[in-house]
């Protein structure tokens, strides 16, 4: 499958972009409610910014973006009948918290590896600190332990 690097990229940002759709009446307190929804939309903005560094990094490829998409992991590519794609997400437990972490997961695992390439004399604590720099402690901590 040959699929341009923005196709992909857009992709991503709409699968992320699309409301979790959390069902207030699931939950036994407006306070649990509130944290799965602050979590959320944590996850968005934490997507969102991985997205935008993995776009400018002009090492990582379409082809590596779709490869860890069809490494059977619970996030996935399809390609429908009509040759459009879609991505598709097996849930864990609960699909509305965890499909905006699946794309951080793919984002932090081909930013990672490919920094071995760009920084190779650079030791996992060191490449850490740089990913701490360029995101924030927070996002780093979450996803690039």
């Amino acid at each position: 499958m040959t699929t341009d690097k923005n196709t992909l990229l857009t992709l991503l940002r709409e699968f992320v972009a699309q409301r979790p759709g959390l069902n207030p009446a699931d939950y036994a307190d407006a306070a649990s409610y509130r944290a799965d929804a602050r979590r959320c939309t944590q996850y968005l903005n934490d997507a969102l910014s991985m997205l935008r560094v993995v776009e400018l990094w002009t090492s990582i490829s379409s082809e590596a973006i779709a490869s860890r998409l069809q490494s059977g992991s619970r996030l996935s590519l399809e390609t429908l009948p009509s040759g459009a794609l879609r991505l598709d997400y097996t849930a864990g437990q609960y699909w509305e918290m965890e499909f905006r972490a699946a794309v951080c997961r793919l984002c932090a695992d081909l930013l990672w590896w490919d920094s071995f390439e760009v920084f190779p004399r650079l030791y996992p604590e060191q490449r850490r600190g740089h990913f701490r720099k360029w995101f924030g402690r927070g996002l780093a901590k979450r996803w690039f332990r």
